[in-house]
């Protein structure tokens, strides 16, 4: 086919330097919470393929997640400087639009003869392509037909239907929600680590890609090329081209100036804005799964990262050192038949439960009381419409019941005592559900006094 580009591919083209760029960014930032790569789930020390810090664990003493947390300047990562919830955001809110302007890409493509320029159609192009790519290595350049090469046209091919769903695929084996409802989704990338590693590697085959891409460009003639993806045809103005094109990289290199700097000094304005179509996102893909999750004892990480270090204050460790002998978690508010359950109550409570598994920076096996347990043994009043956890000074997450109810909440004990880091006995209070993003929305509005306290 003859190059010639209609309006809506090269909208497209535009608009996926953007959101490939701002994946890109947040990604680095979402991989800077735990820097390192591997190739299995257990994540042991010394195990990982690529490194990208220079903290190394310690063989004594605690050790915990945040402190393997690097801070990526913002030229590379979005926001940069260690804000792992708000890159997520972006990554999530980013995804969503290049995966819609995708699907409206992909759909043009074949409503209209331009798929013909990109898929092949004869297996006589992969010959033809290696005969291009010795041209190529041979320092000349191949007879242009009017049309993409053979060579062109399988990368391009490659890239569009093969490597893009590839790094959505790896992506999604990523999610908590997808690993504890579809295990068998993440055998193929051996795993969720291993999804981790190719979804890395994904990016940079993109990365790569756009390199090459744009070197060819500059070998095939800049100001034709140029003229050609910005109006369409090479016997454009290329000037009027320069000028639309230089304009169009400005406002792309804008919106990253912007993004970061509005996301650095206004982190709150820009979650809630951002939260607009992550969490609807996320309550559809993810609200209503069950989570599937059994493995064996075994199959826990002999080593894995606390997730933080205890509370700072006397309180604490006073409970600490008299083994919390008098901690107590207490049920009230709306409730029928206030609580009061003891440590021992609590673990006498879970010998009959499954356990719960956290597949992060390592397999880590946790059994804990059913949080819908709780609530119908104190018989939760129809007025309640939240609660908030309090157990250790300082400690409180509030939620809607009726996101708990749906879910999978659980109040967790401990976590299994592993090797270099001290056995977990405090009791740990969380809420985890499916729809954890719907409770931190609704947080922060007002309880009305329809409030009970577990």
């Amino acid at each position: 086919m003859p190059l010639a580009f209609p309006l809506w591919l090269r909208g497209a083209h535009v608009l996926n330097i953007l959101f490939l760029s701002l994946l890109a960014r947040s990604g680095i930032e979402i991989l800077s919470a735990h820097p390192k790569l591997y190739w299995n789930d257990a994540c042991l020390p010394g195990s990982e393929w690529l490194k990208l810090t220079r903290k190394v664990i310690p063989d004594h003493g605690q050790w915990t997640s945040k402190e393997e947390e690097t801070a990526y300047p913002s030229l590379l990562a979005l926001p940069g400087h260690k804000n792992l919830g708000l890159g997520r955001h972006w990554h999530l809110f980013t995804v969503a639009w290049w995966l819609l302007v995708g699907v409206i890409y992909v759909v043009l493509l074949f409503a209209t003869d331009e798929w013909r320029r990109l898929v092949p159609t004869t297996w006589a192009v992969f010959p033809r392509a290696w005969h291009v790519f010795v041209t190529y290595l041979s320092f000349e350049l191949p007879p242009s037909h009017g049309g993409y090469d053979a060579l062109q046209q399988l990368t391009y091919f490659a890239v569009v239907f093969l490597l893009a769903p590839f790094m959505l695929l790896t992506g999604a084996a990523m999610s908590p929600a997808i690993a504890a409802q579809f295990r068998w989704f993440l055998r193929p990338f051996g795993g969720r680590q291993g999804a981790r590693s190719l979804h890395f590697l994904s990016l940079a085959a993109f990365g790569a890609f756009t390199v090459v891409h744009t070197v060819m460009v500059a070998i095939h003639g800049l100001p034709r090329e140029w003229g050609l993806i910005v109006m369409g045809t090479p016997r454009g103005d290329r000037t009027a081209a320069l000028a639309i094109g230089a304009a169009a990289l400005a406002g792309i290199v804008a919106i990253h100036v912007l993004a970061t700097v509005v996301t650095l000094r206004r982190p709150s304005t820009t979650k809630h804005a951002l939260a607009t179509v992550v969490h609807p996102l996320e309550w559809g893909l993810a609200h209503g799964l069950t989570s599937r999750q059994h493995y064996p004892a075994a199959a826990a990480s002999a080593f894995a990262r606390i997730n933080g270090r205890p509370p700072q204050d006397a309180a604490y460790e006073r409970l600490a050192r008299g083994g919390f002998a008098g901690w107590a978690l207490e049920v009230y508010g709306l409730v029928d038949a206030p609580l009061r359950l003891s440590l021992a109550d609590l673990r006498d409570a879970t010998r009959d439960a499954g356990d719960d598994a956290r597949l992060h920076s390592g397999l880590v096996l946790r059994r804990g009381v059913d949080r819908r347990a709780a609530g119908r043994r104190a018989r939760a009043l129809p007025p309640a419409a939240r609660g908030a956890l309090r157990g250790v000074p300082r400690l409180r997450r509030q939620g809607a019941f009726r996101t708990a109810a749906r879910g999978s909440g659980l109040l967790l004990r401990r976590a299994r005592p592993r090797p270099h880091q001290p056995a977990a006995g405090d009791p740990r209070l969380r809420d985890e559900w499916a729809a954890a993003h719907d409770s931190a929305r609704r947080a922060a509005a007002p309880a009305s006094g329809n409030a009970a306290r577990v």
